[in-house]
C-alpha cells in the first residue's frame, strides 16, 4: 500500500492505528528527521505506543551497524517498523527487520549463505529525499569487510510506502542535487536494463523526463 502526494506524511497517525502496534521501532536518519517536518508527526503519531528509536543512522551501514541495531529490535520486540530518512536509513530498517526475528547475526544473510524465510513485522517506509528508491524495492545495500553487498529478498518489501515530496523540500542543495541525480541514473539503468518490458520502460522514460525538466529549478529554488 502507498500513500503519494504532498501532505501524504499525514496519513501516518491512520495507518499506524490500522496496524494497531502496542510496540513500534522507528528508524531515523540525522537531522532530516526534525528538519522535514517528519518527526513531529512521526512522534505525536506514537505518543500512546512504546516506542524505541534507533536515530542519526549514518551512510552506507556496515555489519556492525545492522548487529546493534538487531539487538535493540530483540529487545524492543516490535510489531511495526518505521522507517524515516534516506536510502541508507531505510535499507538498515529493511535488513534488521528481515534478520532480527530469525537470528542476532546478519552476516550468513547478507552473504546469501541462509535462505530469508518470511518478512518480519509490517514495515511504513518514508523517504525525506528522491534516488535510492529504497523504498520501493526488495534490496538493500550492507557494508562487510569493507565491501558493498547486495542483499535482495521479498521479506526486505515494505508493507506500505509514504511518498510524500514536502519531505525533501528542506535538503540543501547539494542534497537535491545529488539524490536527484541518482534518480536520473536509476531511471537511465532501467532503461538500459535486459531485463525491461514495455511497461517499466514507459516508467522510466517518465522518471527521467521529469528529473531533466525538474533538477535545476528544484535545486536553484
Amino acid at each position: 500500500m502507498n500513500s503519494i502526494d504532498p501532505g501524504s506524511i499525514d496519513t501516518l497517525s491512520a495507518i499506524i492505528e490500522s496496524f494497531d502496534p502496542a510496540s513500534v521501532i522507528v528508524f531515523t536518519g540525522g537531522a532530516s528527521y526534525t528538519t522535514s517536518g517528519a518527526a513531529s508527526v512521526v512522534d505525536r503519531a506514537l505518543t500512546s505506543r512504546s516506542a524505541t528509536y534507533i536515530r542519526n543512522i549514518a551512510p552506507n551501514p556496515d555489519l556492525d551497524t545492522v548487529n546493534e541495531a538487531i539487538a535493540r529490535y530483540r529487545s524492543a520486540e516490535p510489531e511495526l517498523v518505521v522507517a524515516v530518512g534516506g536510502g541508507s536509513t531505510i535499507d538498515l530498517a529493511k535488513v534488521v527487520n528481515a534478520v532480527a526475528p530469525r537470528s542476532q547475526d546478519a552476516r550468513a544473510y547478507i552473504l546469501g549463505e541462509r535462505p530469508f524465510d518470511g518478512a518480519g513485522a509490517p514495515l511504513v517506509a518514508i523517504p525525506t529525499t528522491s534516488g535510492t528508491g529504497s523504498e520501493a524495492t526488495r534490496y538493500a545495500v550492507i557494508t562487510v569487510d569493507g565491501e558493498k553487498v547486495p542483499v535482495g529478498d521479498d521479506a526486505l518489501l515494505p508493507a506500505h510506502v509514504i511518498l510524500d515530496p514536502q519531505l525533501s523540500y528542506s535538503l540543501p542543495p547539494h542534497v537535491t542535487a545529488a539524490t536527484g541525480l541518482d534518480a536520473l541514473a536509476q531511471a537511465m539503468e532501467s532503461m538500459w536494463s535486459v531485463r525491461s518490458d514495455a511497461e517499466s520502460i514507459g516508467t522510466a522514460s517518465r522518471a527521467l523526463q521529469l528529473a531533466v525538466d525538474n533538477i535545476e529549478a528544484v535545486v536553484n529554488r
